[in-house]
């Protein structure tokens, strides 16, 4: 976690990130924030479960709800 905050910097300035949250978007997750990620790391309880794809962190996205 020591060099999360530069890392993540670095991967969302990339020219390609803004495909890349497209392609995850499209499947329904949303790019993990930072508290989300440290929380994980510390295995809080609140935490939500991360899932690693296209070099990032991302969570899924809650489903809408039925009415």
């Amino acid at each position: 976690m020591d060099r999360y905050d530069e890392n993540h910097q670095r991967y969302t300035s990339d020219p390609r990130f803004p495909a890349v949250e497209a392609k995850a978007k499209a499947k329904g997750f949303r790019k993990a924030t930072a508290s989300e990620v440290r929380a994980s790391a510390q295995r809080a309880s609140w935490a939500p479960d991360l899932f690693c794809a296209y070099g990032g962190l991302w969570v899924k996205e809650a489903e809408p709800h039925s009415t």
